[in-house]
């Protein structure tokens, strides 16, 4: 084999090998691009967000989720949530949020909702609950031969929400200010506690009629005490300044 033909058939190999390469290289862009463009067109799915402008002149329609016992016996009570699909970032999302909850008493055959409409996002609903734990309910066994423990009384329900887009980002979210609010056993006589809130940060029970909440506020961090059920703040007290480092 003369020099000549060699380096033919090594200028030959080297031709395959880069047309290879290219190939290989316009299918890795288009593969990129490809997941790029799910990527930014695909819709996100969000919990507990709602935009502060609807796109919508329509109410959302509402879903129920299915009960769950409050009051073993007594009251079952269920989330009622709406979906929306909105753009934001320039994606397209899905949320689901809670706006209300509804209740149903079992002994007077009666279903009532905590709030009067639902145009307000619920973050949370937390149960305060005190004093020794009742008998197990015989309603329900998780496994065979075993019943779940009882659950200290419940005295209150209280309710975080949120009804204004108070950081300017254009949604409703557990990022913006709370409204706190007070809610019977049963899940009526919701009330709003007078008083304006950073953040909730804990919530303890003192006793069957007070509850302690932790907040950050503009005096700083607050042990505020609640009377129950009625919702009055008794006391506050500063436990600690607000640093300027603290978002």
């Amino acid at each position: 084999m003369t020099a000549q033909r060699l380096f033919r058939h090594i200028w030959r190999f080297n031709a395959i090998a880069i047309a290879i390469a290219a190939c290989l290289a316009i299918l890795l862009g288009l593969f990129a691009l490809r997941e790029v463009t799910k990527s930014l067109t695909r819709t996100v799915n969000v919990r507990s967000v709602t935009p502060a402008t609807p796109s919508s002149p329509n109410a959302p329609e509402l879903a129920l989720s299915g009960f769950t016992w409050l009051q073993p016996g007594r009251v079952l009570w269920s989330p009622l949530t709406t979906a929306q699909s909105y753009r934001y970032g320039g994606r397209a999302k899905a949320s689901t949020s809670v706006r209300n909850y509804l209740f149903f008493d079992v002994e007077q055959n009666v279903t009532t909702r905590l709030l009067p409409d639902e145009n307000a996002l619920i973050v949370a609903a937390r149960q305060l609950r005190f004093g020794p734990r009742q008998e197990a309910e015989p309603l329900r066994q998780t496994r065979p031969g075993y019943t779940r423990r009882g659950q200290p009384p419940l005295r209150a329900l209280l309710i975080t929400r949120v009804t204004k887009d108070t950081d300017g980002d254009g949604l409703i979210t557990a990022r913006d200010k709370p409204t706190l609010g007070i809610a019977g056993p049963d899940g009526r006589g919701h009330r709003v506690l007078d008083l304006a809130i950073d953040k909730l940060l804990s919530v303890s029970m003192i006793d069957a009629q007070t509850a302690l909440l932790l907040v950050r506020t503009l005096r700083g961090f607050e042990a505020v005490r609640i009377s129950l059920p009625a919702g009055d703040v008794t006391r506050r007290d500063v436990v600690a300044k607000l640093s300027t480092a603290q978002p």
